[in-house]
């Protein structure tokens, strides 16, 4: 689910100071083992227990290997201590919040959005959603408000079947003179082509974190590419460096639209 915590957010993991068994998950037809707690998780008693001891085995199952910090996908999945929290405070400004405490069954984590790894069970799904009732039968129907974080100008593109050249400048973000250049190629109609997607340095070595291309009719995103997760890279002062293979593509492209980037981090680094 390409959810990032406009606003972006452990596998493998034992549960100290609680008795555990096994279960069984299934998916793609293969047969994984996965820790479950068999006694309330350690000092914590309702949702909070639920969670620990019925949905971290899910988790660490299913998202784990993506979404644990440090990983290839958005980081709602924190680390084992913070976990809980920074699922909380973790919303898409396109896909809603990922645990929705006004609707349950909207949440995030379980529609998965634009998500290409592997559906949740029903059962799980269960879980997961009797887990978030149960969560706003105690907090309230509260939601995390979300935003993107370090957010790029938004440019309308200029391109044609021939391509033009683009300049996003990164100045909003604190780095005056640096830029993000691409040509875009309007194909079809309503398909947006991107080539030679490169990012400028100015005066200071720029570091950056996971570019994420948005989509934007008026002032709703309207679509991300996450092509670039896994790109984090920094370019010396001067210089202009490929993001990835530089090419990116965006669906439902019309003339009025805009395009942005956020990113992970960025910012200038010694």
């Amino acid at each position: 689910m390409h959810i990032r915590g406009i606003v972006h957010i452990a596998i493998g993991l034992g549960f100290l100071g609680c008795s555990a068994g096994s279960i069984e998950m299934t998916h793609g037809g293969e047969v994984h083992q996965s820790a479950i707690n068999t006694q309330s998780a350690g000092n914590y008693s309702g949702a909070r227990a639920t969670f620990e001891s019925r949905v971290v085995p899910i988790l660490d199952a299913r998202c784990a290997g993506c979404h644990q910090k440090g990983r290839s996908g958005p980081s709602w999945y924190g680390t084992p201590s913070d976990r809980y929290t920074v699922m909380f405070g973790f919303a898409s400004p396109r896909l809603g919040p990922l645990l929705d405490m006004v609707e349950p069954t909207q949440s995030a984590i379980l529609n998965r959005g634009q998500h290409d790894g592997p559906a949740l069970s029903s059962e799980e799904s269960t879980t997961i959603a009797a887990w978030i009732t149960e969560e706003k039968g105690e907090r309230g129907a509260v939601n995390a408000v979300a935003v993107y974080p370090f957010m790029s100008a938004k440019i309308q593109p200029q391109g044609g079947a021939g391509g033009a050249a683009n300049v996003i400048p990164l100045d909003s973000l604190s780095l005056p003179g640096a830029t993000l250049n691409f040509t875009a190629y309007v194909l079809n109609g309503n398909l947006l082509a991107i080539s030679n997607l490169r990012i400028t340095a100015a005066a200071q070595r720029l570091c950056y974190d996971r570019p994420l291309l948005v989509r934007w009719n008026g002032d709703q995103p309207s679509e991300d590419v996450d092509r670039f997760r896994d790109i984090q890279n920094c370019v010396q002062p001067g210089q202009s460096q490929m993001i990835g293979n530089g090419t990116a593509t965006v669906t439902g492209f019309v003339p009025g639209n805009q395009l942005s980037f956020a990113f992970d981090s960025i910012g200038v680094s010694p």
